[in-house]
């Protein structure tokens, strides 16, 4: 089972930088663009790992 990533970034640049850089690992990636998404998401998907743009 992959790990599960929740990212939270506003730059869609950065964003495709994670799943670039991650695509090829066994980790599970879901990408948001802000911080109520990614509180919304982290009840519902329970990540394993969060990173968040502060």
């Amino acid at each position: 089972m992959p790990k599960k990533l929740l990212l939270a970034e506003d730059s869609l640049t950065i964003r495709k930088v994670f799943e670039l850089a991650l695509s090829r690992s066994d980790i599970a990636i879901t990408a948001v663009d802000n911080g109520e998404d990614a509180v919304r998401l982290a009840g519902e998907i329970f990540p394993d790992l969060v990173v968040a743009d502060l």
